[in-house]
């Protein structure tokens, strides 16, 4: 759109994988043809207006979208999305992004600075969503059943530390959907078996969660980007080990997990630069990109 648009999230169509939606701080693109050679051959159009903090595909479904965004952008951020606008929208579309509809007695979001989602692929009905804030403004987790329509509030009173480099401060089991890791305060919560738990290890992570994955396969398995690196659990978030070997000084905003490995992107604050590095879970090592 212009050079001061910033880029949130970007989803590949695993059916038509030419197929790109991208969000933006100006609204959600798309195209059908990102596989051409030629740059200036790719269309795009834009097919919701305003500010568009996330997206996911619904899991076995690509022509379901789900997107939290600010319709009208305030002139009081620096990005016109977030830092205190509102209120926040969990949108659908369930015609790959040609019409939307507001998510029907989502929460409010009034004050907050930003919301989050996430989806699972053990249970396509539910999405999760986090309301969260600056300033010590308090967080809130939700989940919604789409099966049942019903929305089930799963925390209130969240102090989410990170996200302050665009990340998403949480993250929900890929392999029972109903397992959570959750930043909060100056370490994070863990929600397994219906039961809330305090974070027990203090080491191998900075206090400034930015974002949370679980192994797309390995059920025991979490990822954590921190202002420090990436550290990983392999015992559900009980305990973390450090896997920044590698990454020089780093702060690490975001991960996205697939069946091959995990990519996750970096900021060097020495170099000012950002880069996409992917971690083999097979072979052990990271390549930047």
């Amino acid at each position: 759109n212009n050079i001061w648009t910033i880029i949130y999230k970007i989803v590949i169509d695993p059916v038509n994988p030419e197929t790109l939606y991208v969000a933006t701080s100006s609204g959600i693109y798309k195209t059908t043809n990102s596989d051409e050679t030629i740059p200036n051959n790719v269309s795009w159009s834009n097919i919701l207006s305003g500010c568009v903090y996330d997206l996911e595909m619904r899991p076995n479904n690509n022509q379901t979208l789900y997107t939290t965004c600010v319709t009208a952008p305030c002139s009081n951020s620096w990005d016109g999305c977030t830092s205190g606008c509102s209120p926040w929208l969990l949108k659908y579309s369930q015609d790959g992004g040609n019409t939307w509809n507001d998510l029907s007695g989502q929460p409010s979001s009034t004050g907050a600075g930003y919301t989050t989602i996430e989806v699972t692929d053990a249970n396509s009905n539910l999405i999760y969503y986090l309301i969260g804030g600056f300033s010590g403004y308090t967080s809130s987790l939700h989940m919604y059943d789409f099966s049942s329509t019903v929305w089930t509030v799963l925390k209130n009173n969240l102090k989410v530390v990170g996200v302050s480099g665009r990340g998403n401060g949480f993250g929900v089991s890929q392999t029972n959907g109903t397992d959570v890791v959750v930043s909060d305060d100056i370490r994070y919560k863990r929600y397994f078996g219906g039961t809330w738990y305090n974070a027990t290890s203090t080491n191998a992570f900075h206090v400034d969660i930015e974002d949370i994955v679980f192994h797309p396969t390995n059920s025991n398995e979490v990822w954590m980007a921190t202002h420090r690196g990436l550290s990983r659990s392999t015992d559900n978030g009980v305990s973390w080990t450090d896997m920044s070997d590698g990454l020089g000084v780093a702060t690490i905003i975001t991960i996205a997990l697939s069946s091959y490995g995990i990519m996750y992107g970096e900021k060097i604050y020495n170099f000012l630069k950002s880069y996409l590095r992917i971690f083999d879970f097979k072979h052990g090592a990271a390549e930047r990109h």
